[in-house]
């Protein structure tokens, strides 16, 4: 079955229950009942509240943080702290809330292959301190429609690893200048990848892809095929030989190294549970061993290299993104949470930034 064949029968049916949608390293959960999605999570930061708020311009990363802190302390939900301490509206979070359902709804019914669990309920109300009710019939709709536009995109901008050349420089003169299409402009002239123009504005992709795939299509950039690595996935081998290869490192100890293994034979079968397993499974180690590592105890991380240093290095899109963050006031764990990152993937970046002697983590 489908995603869009699921949503279909969920609401034909009027079943009311939580659906999970699980692919590679994304898991999204569902709350249905009586034709409508009322609330949606998903371990993909860019669709976290903080995040989808960040990027509509609503709060900064200052707040965001500021907000975190108070809900450790307090364990009050982070859209209630924010419309309590009014940084946002009302109005404003539940615009974010269904923003948050429609984009996952969307994604979800873009995905080739996958697993679905669906749990049934009575469909009493969960007690949520915002409602939001959006109907699936439509989202099933606009999702088909956007899931035919990612494939059209995908044909121009395969990864997010492409960087893009401007045809013509003239444009950057034609336009104005704190218009999203000018700061895309000017990043595209910096040589920044589509992953450091999504991580630096704290967006979703799709919004981020589309405007370059539009830019393209007008003759005013071009993929910059020179500057763009090419993709060599296939020839990694298939994804079970990169599980075994995986094995064999967490014999040798190498956890992290097995990690990268398990991920890239995730990405070439990303409904395969067993692949899913060996992988959650690395990750938690990893996971647990970085907190023990570098969260038991209060870190600032420091720069110790200047910009000109950290310009002429080869750095990755989540490496240039946390090193841009780090100013000697924000600690660690700080850092963590506002970024767009996930909490490991954040916590393997500023190993291998410390590795490489970029930054201190005293």
């Amino acid at each position: 079955m489908g995603a869009g064949d699921l949503f279909e029968w969920i609401d034909r049916r009027g079943r009311a229950g939580t659906l999970t949608l699980e692919r590679a390293q994304t898991s999204r959960k569902f709350q249905v009942t009586g034709g409508a999605i009322t609330s949606a999570s998903s371990t993909d930061p860019c669709e976290y509240l903080g995040q989808l708020l960040i990027n509509a311009g609503l709060i900064d990363e200052e707040k965001l943080g500021e907000v975190y802190r108070q809900q450790a302390a307090t364990g009050v939900s982070l859209g209630k702290l924010l419309v309590t301490s009014e940084a946002i509206s009302e109005k404003a979070l539940h615009e974010a809330l269904e923003l948050k359902i429609r984009e996952g709804v969307y994604d979800a019914l873009s995905w080739d292959d996958g697993t679905f669990v669906f749990e049934p309920d009575d469909g009493s109300p969960r007690g949520l301190e915002f409602h939001v009710r959006v109907p699936i019939r439509p989202l099933i709709a606009e999702g088909i429609e956007r899931a035919a536009e990612w494939r059209t995109i995908r044909k121009v901008i395969p990864r997010d690893d492409v960087r893009f050349y401007l045809v013509d420089r003239s444009w950057l003169e034609r336009i104005r200048p704190s218009s999203p299409t000018a700061q895309l402009l000017g990043d595209v002239t910096s040589g920044k990848t589509v992953r450091e123009m999504t991580l630096e504005r704290h967006s979703l992709p799709f919004p981020i892809y589309h405007r370059l795939a539009e830019l393209v299509a007008r003759g005013i950039i071009s993929v910059d095929r020179r500057a763009t690595p090419r993709n060599d996935e296939a020839d990694k081998g298939n994804a079970a030989m990169l599980v075994e290869a995986a094995k064999g490192r967490t014999k040798g100890g190498d956890h992290r190294g097995a990690l990268d293994l398990a991920r890239m034979a995730l990405e070439l079968a990303p409904a395969d549970q067993s692949i899913k397993q060996v992988h959650d499974e690395l990750e938690r180690r990893v996971f647990a061993a970085l907190s023990r590592s570098l969260l038991t105890q209060y870190r600032v991380p420091k720069l110790k290299m200047s910009t000109d240093e950290l310009r002429s290095m080869a750095l990755s899109a989540e490496e240039r993104y946390l090193v841009g963050r780090i100013d000697g006031r924000w600690d660690l764990l700080s850092l963590m949470r506002v970024s767009p990152l996930r909490e490991v993937e954040a916590l393997i970046t500023f190993q291998k930034l410390a590795e490489r002697g970029v930054i201190s983590l005293e």
